[in-house]
């Protein structure tokens, strides 16, 4: 085991709440957490330090340094004073942990914070004294407080690390046995940060008050850390997220950038999700994503959305705010996409070689559907041996984890694993002609990830967005990569109405060439398919007023071979938004013949499907209820709809044509100065 490494700047930094204007320190040692913290924006803090030589170190950035033992009685601040106390190195004072926070509890604020940073004594094994959540629970509930939440700092260097399928993981030359997640992360976890409050302490009513003060961001900061337990009711968890949503609509003012909107669009979205899972017919939830969706210029969305919830839930607010959305260009709009008029499709020329680029590609190291399927397109379109993953992924090598044995991103291409030095002396020779960047979770450490780019020198760097939100990452992944500019940036969930600047291209999902059937020609006995839980965008909304409508039962679980099965038997497929607007299912139900009954994205999607040709789309409930109605009644126009469907989807939609794609825009960028390849169209 490695010797302790200090994370009291990324835990006490990062977590200190934004309205924490007066903050007591206790146990300064560390030279820069004093200034960290006025970094932050904290006009006034405070510190008790029992050594006096540390105590002279730090003096300098704090309002004050108190030399004196604890726990004290003795401190020259009234009750209720401080917003909050940290604890950046609270392994210091374990031993009287309790009665110090006894003695400093009076003077937290009725809203503040106390944050208490341990080591997690399993894993530094036979190393410095730590705690655990068990622990730390009943210490502060001795001192008149609540443990409200635990935050962990992994270990960069095993975080990753899974166990084998005996339950067997080495770390630090030593075999462990772990039997579950929580065993798994008693090991990895280096540090806890413990949150406690006041009991009694109320989460939405601080938000309030602050929001009411005029500082959002505060507030969602406030509710954005309120723990899992506290939203186990539907309606508080709906009204948590719904307030969330107001507090992103209140910080969107004034001129902001694509990129900033962007952001908070998404995580006003991902709130939006999370609370019509609970309480699908909020009629507030639906107008501030409204509001939201008219701030990045596309009121079609947010017209869409309250249709939607007017349907099944009439509301004169919503109405009203309807009205402003649906100007006569949104319906001539509508309309014209309900004939099949919008676009024209562009084909992909062949590419012209003077060898196969050489490719590596930096992935994340769980499976990951959108890169997966990606890899291997390539490999199918280039050779798996110009095809290089990093960190090596055994699911793309035939060794799935066997809960995802069937998982239609588990393939098996040939290959090796290949250490980072190794890698980084590839790179240095010019081996490779593009690297591709698609670790936007940023599970590889920092360091290593940029030893990898500035070993890659010249070599093209381009980033590759599989997540499920819309905000542009570009900033994000060159600041943690330390550059400057990408050659090309590739993006799944690509907003149709708004600007990612020069060099961004849509790349959505696709689907593995090899699990494209050969599709019979008998006849398909199931009218309609769907399958899978009801949680994110209006899937709840949808199901169940189509189910209630229509007389349907959509609730069939299916294993793997039934699920395929099921597939192939199916003349109409439903698909819903999930956690991003491209699905899995959006490509799944035309590669199987059925047709597509989509919710039409709002994002670019490269040689999409023609409204009435090769797939159906609908706007909004009654749209949905309509279209539904019509081809369960007609469905030898469903039939004619999924052949050309599915005749589209395997011209331009599998894995290697979406790897062809990319290719064929990376053409543009400096690969072709490089000839290297070329494209032809």
């Amino acid at each position: 085991m490695k010797s302790p490494k200090s994370l009291e700047e990324f835990l006490i930094t990062k977590h200190l709440p934004a309205f924490a204007r007066r903050v007591l320190v206790v146990g300064c040692a560390k030279e820069e957490l004093g200034r960290l913290l006025r970094e932050r924006g904290v006009p006034e803090i405070h510190a008790i330090e029992p050594d006096p030589r540390l105590a002279a170190n730090v003096r300098a950035q704090f309002d004050s340094v108190i030399e004196t033992s604890l726990p004290s009685d003795e401190l020259p601040f009234p009750n209720g004073y401080f917003d909050c106390i940290a604890f950046p190195e609270a392994s210091r004072f374990l031993d009287g942990l309790c009665e110090t926070l006894s003695s400093l509890s009076p003077l937290l604020a009725p809203q503040g914070y106390v944050l208490i940073d341990t080591r997690n004594k399993q894993h530094w094994r036979g190393g410095d004294t730590g705690s655990q959540p068990e622990e730390m629970g009943a210490c502060v509930e001795s001192a008149g407080l609540v443990l409200y939440g635990v935050l962990k700092a992994l270990d960069p260097e095993c975080g990753m690390i899974q166990p084998d399928p005996d339950g067997n993981m080495s770390l630090g030359g030593n075999t462990y046995h772990v039997s579950s997640e929580s065993e798994r992360l008693s090991l990895v976890v280096t540090d806890y940060l413990f949150l406690a409050v006041r009991a009694g302490y109320d989460p939405l009513s601080h938000a309030g008050a602050v929001f009411d003060a005029g500082h959002p961001d505060w507030a969602f900061e406030i509710l954005s850390m309120i723990p899992a337990p506290y939203l186990e009711d539907d309606d508080a968890c709906a009204n948590v997220f719904g307030d969330m949503m107001l507090c992103q609509l209140a910080m969107d003012k004034g001129s902001v950038s694509w990129e900033e909107r962007l952001a908070r669009f998404a995580t006003a979205q991902e709130a939006f999700y999370r609370a019509v899972a609970r309480k699908p017919r909020l009629h507030l939830l639906y107008q501030c994503q409204a509001q939201l969706w008219r701030r990045v210029g596309n009121d079609d969305m947010a017209a869409r959305l309250l249709r939607s919830i007017l349907h099944v839930a009439p509301d004169e607010e919503t109405a009203a705010l309807l009205t402003q959305c649906e100007s006569e260009s949104v319906r001539q709009i509508r309309q014209i996409r309900r004939i099949g008029q919008i676009g024209q499709i562009e084909e992909t020329g062949p590419v012209s070689l003077a060898r196969p680029p050489r490719i590596l590609f930096i992935t994340h190291p769980r499976p990951h559907y959108g890169l997966d399927v990606l890899y291997d397109g390539l490999c199918t379109l280039l050779g798996a041996s110009n095809i290089t993953e990093f960190p090596w992924k055994p699911s793309l090598h035939g060794q799935p984890p066997t809960e995802m044995a069937h998982y239609p991103c588990v393939f098996n291409r040939p290959g090796r694993p290949v250490e980072i030095d190794r890698l980084i002396a590839r790179l240095e020779q010019g081996h490779f002609d593009v690297v591709l960047f698609g670790d936007l979770e940023k599970k590889l450490e920092r360091n290593a990830a940029r030893s990898i780019i500035n070993a890659a020198g010249k070599t093209p760097l381009v980033i590759v967005d599989e997540q499920d939100d819309t905000k542009d990452s570009r900033r994000e992944v060159m600041e943690f990569l330390g550059v400057e500019s990408v050659a090309g940036f590739f993006k799944r969930e690509m907003l149709e109405c708004a600007d990612y600047g020069p060099d961004a291209y849509p790349l959505p999902f696709a689907y593995p060439d090899r699990r494209v059937p050969e599709l019979a020609d008998g006849p398909r006995n199931t009218p309609i398919f769907w399958a899978g839980h009801r949680e994110f965008g209006l899937r709840r909304l949808y199901l169940e007023h189509i189910e209630s409508a229509l007389g349907l039962k959509l609730d069939t679980v299916y294993d793997q071979a039934e699920y395929v099965r099921a597939l192939l038997d199916t003349v109409i497929g439903l698909n819903i938004f999930g956690c991003g607007f491209d699905t899995v299912r959006y490509w799944e139900l035309p590669a199987h013949g059925c047709m597509l009954l989509a919710e039409r994205l709002p994002i670019r999607i490269p040689h999409n499907f023609r409204d009435g040709e090769s797939a159906v789309f609908f706007d909004d409930t009654q749209d949905l209820e309509d279209k539904l109605r019509y081809y369960l009644a007609h469905p030898d126009e469903a039939r004619a709809i999924a052949r050309a469907g599915h005749e589209h989807f395997k011209r331009y939609h599998t894995g290697s044509m979406r790897a062809r794609q990319l290719l064929e825009r990376l053409g543009e960028c400096d690969l072709a100065k490089r000839g290297v390849f070329d494209w032809h169209g």
